[in-house]
Formats: structure tokens, C-alpha cells, sequence
């Protein structure tokens, strides 16, 4: 193969992954214009959300969307660490069969890091609404370590899908409806 047609082939091949990753791109975008209660071509043209907080709640994101935050995390687990700094260990198809997380879960993690990544836009600490979020399913709920791997991974996630790109009314009220946020 000539050097020219390896670097057309590897120019269609960049161009492939660049489309792949704004099609998921563009999904998280839907996904929050349906949270913020805005019209998809607005969130497409990236407009200033001027949408009130406190109207977010996790019921508007789609099953859909959080089995795929599910399967995605799962996916991650063997990258993830344990307290003791070891790491996961991949799924058996027996493990990989069982529900882990439930849907309503992941829901309240994607909601969770919205709300934590609108924190950090408007330069607001976001981690203690992340911290209260993370007693409650460790303390509150005795999740397992494993779980509480995977949310915390799903908020991750969220918060770097959600943040490019943002536009936020960062108004007083706005700000302290980000800090009082909560996740039920």
C-alpha cells in the first residue's frame, strides 16, 4: 500500500471515529435538552439555558439513556479502583447478567452530574452536593463498594459529556439552586 493511500485510508478512518463520537455527543445533547424542558434545535445551536433549575428531575431522562450509562460504566469497571487502590476486576457472564444498579439509579447519577457539572460552570464547589449524593447510597442504602464504583463513574461521565459546550445563566437564584439541588 502506497504511503498516499495509507493516509487517505487513515483520514477516512479519523473522520469515521470523529462522526461516531459526535453522534454519541449529540445524544447527551438531546438528553439534556429534554431535562432542561428546551427545543432540540435550540440545544443543537448552543444556546444560553435559561431554564430554571429546579425544574430538572430524573424522571425525564430516558430508560434508554440510562442503561446505556449503566452499560458503559460496567464496561469501565476493570479501569475503576477499589478503596484498597486495587483495581475491579472484569464482569463473568453470570455477574454481567445481574442488575446491579437499578434504572431509576442511574437516572438520579446522570442527573446528579448535570447538575454538578452546571455547579462547575457557574464556578460553584459542586462536590458537596456529590459528597451528600454519595453518603446516601453508601450510608443510607449500604450500596456495595462495586456500586458505589459504577455511580460514581456514571456522575463522572455525565459531568464531562454535559460540560462541553455549556451555556448557563449562572444568575444568583440559578446558583443556589445548583447548591441546594437535590437528588431524589
Amino acid at each position: 500500500m502506497s504511503r498516499r493511500s495509507r493516509s487517505q485510508s487513515n483520514s477516512k478512518a479519523a473522520q469515521a471515529n470523529q462522526l461516531k463520537c459526535w453522534v454519541k455527543y449529540r445524544s447527551w445533547l438531546i438528553i439534556a435538552a429534554i431535562m432542561l424542558g428546551i427545543g432540540l434545535s435550540s440545544v443543537l445551536n448552543r444556546p444560553k439555558h435559561d431554564t430554571p433549575l429546579l425544574t430538572l428531575n430524573a424522571s425525564q431522562i430516558s430508560d434508554a439513556m440510562a442503561k446505556e450509562a449503566i452499560t458503559i460504566a460496567r464496561q469501565a469497571l476493570p479501569m475503576l479502583q477499589r478503596q484498597d487502590g486495587s483495581r475491579f476486576t472484569a464482569e463473568s457472564d453470570a455477574e454481567s447478567a445481574q442488575e446491579v444498579l437499578s434504572i431509576s439509579d442511574a437516572k438520579q447519577t446522570l442527573l446528579t452530574g448535570f447538575i454538578s457539572s452546571l455547579g462547575e460552570y457557574c464556578q460553584l464547589d459542586w462536590r458537596p452536593n456529590f459528597t451528600r449524593f454519595m453518603q446516601h447510597f453508601r450510608h443510607d442504602l449500604g450500596y456495595s463498594e462495586k456500586q458505589m464504583a459504577l455511580i460514581g463513574f456514571i456522575h463522572g461521565y455525565a459531568m464531562s459529556i454535559f460540560s462541553k459546550d455549556l451555556t448557563y445563566d449562572c444568575s444568583p437564584e440559578n446558583k443556589a439552586a445548583i447548591q441546594t439541588a437535590p437528588f431524589k
